[in-house]
């Protein structure tokens, strides 16, 4: 995870990308997408092939509201500032932690707080929420 590039920018939207099948929410989300105030777009994702949290550049933030479908899936975007006020909160640090029964990943804010990022093993569910560091 090259988290450096991220110091010290602030977040400008925030877009989760959910998974859904046959008309029912699987996950609570599959990627996050994170545009900065460099207008510079960023996906958060677990790879599942080393269960490692992932931060990749990406060309385009997804557009809330949309969808991304086939015939049984369903991959629609939300804006999540809705939830979680993040709007212009400069990113502090990134970090990962993997305890063998989740895997987690912390994007922590200038004003203490942070968006937490988990996947759990046995249900295999990526949950998200915002947590006050002191």
């Amino acid at each position: 995870m090259n988290e450096a590039a991220l110091i010290g920018r602030r977040c400008e939207k925030l877009v989760a990308r959910e998974f859904w099948r046959s008309g029912r929410q699987v996950d609570e989300f599959c990627a996050i997408f994170l545009e900065d105030d460099h207008r510079d777009v960023w996906k958060f994702y677990l790879d599942d092939e080393d269960d490692t949290w992932k931060w990749e550049q990406e060309h385009e933030l997804p557009t809330p509201g949309r969808a991304e479908c086939d015939f049984e899936f369903s991959y629609p975007s939300t804006d999540m500032f809705t939830r979680f006020p993040l709007r212009d909160r400069v990113i502090e640090s990134l970090s990962e932690n993997n305890s063998g029964i989740s895997a987690r990943a912390t994007i922590l804010f200038s004003n203490g707080q942070a968006l937490v990022l988990d996947y759990e093993y046995a249900t295999e569910k990526t949950t998200v929420s915002l947590e006050h560091v002191a």
